[in-house]
């Protein structure tokens, strides 16, 4: 989620991002299988287009994919990645220097590893502060496909850096450190 709380009404909102992805996690076992750990390394991108409806509405869609090397427990290494779409609705106002937005994004994807090709349906729901006009800093808090997730994202003019950590059952956790670019 490399966006601002800030809603610009009768304006298109495009943005582009790159970042960098490392966490740990676990796979749940079957019946009578142990859980077993892993290892992700990845590289991920998006681009982001939005319209401005009002000063409390935006809709948009997003386009994204990312590759990784998935390492499990055993050593097996696997290249897995991603292609996904999303559609989002981002509902918020303003208060002198703070902002603040829910923004709700649903869509669908295609998973591949070496050993699967599948549908991966995806979305997430962000609660998003933000301060400063325009804005400089923008915290969220939500969840990915379930997930629990907290990010921050610093805007220059038109860069931005931004950092997330994640983290799921068992003792999953990811970091995600990216840059992007607002045209």
């Amino acid at each position: 989620n490399n966006d601002t709380a800030q809603i610009n009404p009768k304006s298109t909102n495009q943005r582009i991002s790159g970042a960098f992805e490392v966490g740990r996690g676990e796979i749940p076992g079957g019946c009578r299988a142990r859980p077993s750990r892993f290892t992700s390394i990845g590289a991920v991108g998006s681009y982001q287009i939005g319209y401005g409806i009002s000063k409390n509405f935006e809709a948009g869609g997003q386009f994204g994919g990312g590759i990784g090397q998935f390492i499990k427990e055993s050593r097996e290494r696997n290249i897995i990645g991603n292609l996904t779409s999303l559609g989002y609705l981002k509902i918020g106002g303003s208060m002198r220097n703070f902002n603040f937005a829910m923004k709700l994004a649903s869509g669908s994807g295609i998973f591949y590893s070496p050993s699967d090709i599948r549908p991966l349906p995806t979305g997430y729901a962000d609660l998003m502060l933000g301060f400063g006009n325009p804005e400089e800093l923008t915290l969220y808090l939500g969840l990915e496909n379930l997930i629990p997730r907290l990010g921050a994202n610093l805007h220059f003019e038109k860069f931005s850096l931004f950092a997330q950590i994640s983290g799921g059952p068992g003792e999953s956790f990811f970091l995600k450190l990216g840059a992007g670019y607002k045209f």
